[in-house]
């Protein structure tokens, strides 16, 4: 997902960042007024551990969604967001949302839709998504190095996209479906798993484990530039904890 800066053109949103597109739900079809004791315009539905991207101008990173509804949502995330950014949010990686910060108490911020969905449908989608296993994890793109060791040696690699299960690395040879490797990022994030599938250029890799939301909360974070060796007690620092 590219990020930018400039200013479109949409007289719905002319503050918004170019090139964010309105996620193509209808407006909610049932009562969006909550009771008068709760301040907010629209009710809202537990996310239960929903895992959303987040895009902003500078960067993008994972976040928890705490709850959601058809005007905005609550998010917890590291990402640098101020009161008045602008944002795209997306829970499948392919449909976005625009939207905007109206608030923000440490990690947990406050977002606020540019226009109103039916959130209902959306989480239904998603959880028939995720049950018929048409759903993938959220990637980040990144650009990032690594040292990566399998049975014949180590090298040097570049990661160019990252789940909270799997990575995709650049490799120039033929890595055989099913092989045991270990990754280890510079930033202390040390991985295993098996090569699901590979090409002339990229591989892909399957984690055996569960990298946490928190560290993967900033794509700009977890760039550096190119890898300078790692040591040993770096290859054995276990971070993947999910």
């Amino acid at each position: 997902m590219g990020c930018a800066s400039n200013r479109n053109s949409d007289p719905a949103n002319p503050e918004a960042p170019s090139g964010l597109a309105r996620i193509d739900l209808p407006a909610p079809r049932h009562p969006v007024t909550g009771p008068r004791s709760d301040r907010r315009e629209h009710p809202r539905i537990r996310a239960m551990g929903r895992i959303g991207c987040v895009e902003t101008a500078g960067d993008r990173g994972l976040c928890r969604v705490h709850d959601l509804s058809d005007g905005g949502m609550m998010i917890e995330t590291s990402l640098e967001m101020r009161r008045g950014d602008w944002a795209r949010i997306s829970f499948d990686g392919k449909q976005l949302l625009n939207a905007r910060v109206t608030w923000r108490q440490g990690d947990r911020i406050g977002i606020r839709f540019a226009g109103p969905i039916d959130c209902c449908r959306l989480v239904r989608k998603l959880a028939a998504d995720q049950w018929s296993g048409a759903a993938r994890r959220l990637r980040l793109a990144v650009a990032m190095s690594a040292h990566a060791k399998c049975k014949f040696g180590s090298f040097i690699t570049d990661v160019v996209d990252i789940s909270q299960k799997g990575m995709k690395i650049r490799h120039y040879g033929d890595l055989p479906t099913g092989l045991p490797i270990e990754i280890c990022l510079e930033r202390g994030i040390s991985a295993s798993g098996i090569v699901r599938w590979s090409d002339d250029e990229f591989v892909g890799i399957e984690l055996s484990g569960i990298i946490a939301v928190e560290l993967l909360a900033s794509a700009a974070r977890l760039a550096f530039s190119p890898y300078s060796g790692a040591t040993q007690q770096t290859l054995q620092a276990k971070r993947l904890v999910g």
